[in-house]
């Protein structure tokens, strides 16, 4: 309607361009219909169209309004700061959580009941939006998608949380706005996976990347997390929505997984207890699948490793602690009796508790009897 009514006369034979902007992202069930739409009707020389999500806004906005517009004074060398230290290894990306907190949870909205305060909560959500995608943009050029990742995950965490607290459950716009930051998330995990698929299917090709045994190791397990997350997501939103790309795209997933395990022996041989976290993931998008045989002789491995590793080595086995001078301390000075490192344990109960839930009795009677005659004194915890 508008290019054959409202465009003047002398206007009407230059090059037209037709930009759909969002703050979102092109959702997969729409991208087909979109790139046909553009195929049958654009018109070379003539009429074009593009696709402007919130990718190519966050780089827009950084580049032409980012002083002025997008966040708040005060708050601006903070999120600059967490840009600059972007490339730095060790940075714990504690300035942009800062700046979430500040423009969220640390703000008086008012009375949730008026207009005026919906408003400002869509205000903030949709802020943190660009900021996280100017994070996510910045981490792309860096060639490190794991600032991405983290700043993702602790956005949705906390949007999540901002509408729990506020019971903003049944607001249309918040919804709206709050999966805008979650398909943010989405998109930073399928960029990840599509960026270290293939070393899933090479044996030991995540190692290499650490000066020692210990580093690699913690590398693997950080990996092995993260993996399993990607699939996790998608088969989220696969079985709520119903949508089979989404669970094909889970189960390419796990294959990777299933794969990544396989050619990193290291997975079958924690560092830290904590690392039942990572492991527990992975073993839900497994078994989701199926992979009930699969994981059963992966927690065999496991148990051999941690039983053999303490009780004839004295070290490798997963210490009670996160601290890495303490594994440091055990596996290399020697410094530390293994006793003194591993008197708490999450990893076997939980491993037992797999296996009663995936009916390996045997390997659950495995466990029990290392608990008794290896573990006698440690103390057994299970979290949910």
């Amino acid at each position: 309607v508008y290019l054959n009514t409202r465009v003047n006369i002398e206007h009407q034979k230059l090059p037209k361009k037709i930009i759909v902007c969002t703050g979102g992202s092109l959702k997969q069930n729409v991208e087909s219909s979109w790139n046909g739409y553009v195929q049958n009707c654009q018109v070379d020389g003539e009429l074009e169209y593009k696709f402007w999500g919130g990718d190519k806004l966050s780089s827009l906005i950084e580049e032409y309004l980012f002083n002025e517009k997008v966040i708040p004074e005060a708050l601006q060398n903070r999120f600059r700061k967490s840009l600059v230290l972007l490339s730095d290894p060790s940075y714990d990306l504690s300035d942009y959580y800062f700046v979430l907190d500040e423009l969220l949870l640390n703000v008086d909205f008012g009375d949730l009941s008026k207009q005026y305060a919906k408003k400002k909560i869509l205000k903030a959500l949709r802020t943190i939006n660009i900021c996280q995608n100017i994070v996510y943009s910045w981490a792309k050029s860096e060639d490190n998608l794991k600032p991405a990742i983290y700043c993702a995950e602790r956005t949705v965490l906390h949007t999540w949380d901002f509408i729990r607290r506020n019971d903003l459950y049944e607001n249309q716009k918040v919804s709206t706005a709050f999966w805008d930051n979650y398909n943010t998330l989405l998109n930073v995990y399928t960029d990840y996976f599509m960026k270290i698929q293939k070393h899933c299917y090479v044996e030991n090709g995540f190692a290499g990347y650490g000066h020692n045994y210990l580093q690699e190791c913690l590398s693997v397990f950080e990996h092995l997390g993260l993996i399993s997350n990607a699939g996790l997501l998608y088969l989220f939103l696969g079985t709520s929505k119903k949508n089979e790309a989404y669970l094909q795209d889970a189960k390419n997933i796990m294959d990777a997984l299933k794969n990544y395990i396989t050619n990193h022996p290291a997975t079958s041989a924690p560092c830290y207890d904590s690392h039942i976290i990572e492991i527990s993931q992975a073993i839900f998008l497994l078994s989701s699948f199926g992979e009930d045989e699969f994981v059963k002789n992966w927690i065999t491995d496991i148990i051999n490793n941690v039983t053999f590793s303490y009780g004839s080595m004295g070290k490798y086995f997963p210490i009670d602690t996160d601290s890495f001078d303490e594994l440091v301390e055990v596996c290399i000075e020697g410094s530390t009796k293994k006793e003194d490192a591993f008197k708490m344990s999450t990893l076997l109960p939980i491993l037992a508790q797999w296996c009663l839930a995936l009916n390996f009795t045997e390997t659950y009677e495995g466990i029990v009897a290392a608990i008794e005659n290896i573990f006698p004194d440690c103390t057994l915890q299970i979290w949910y």
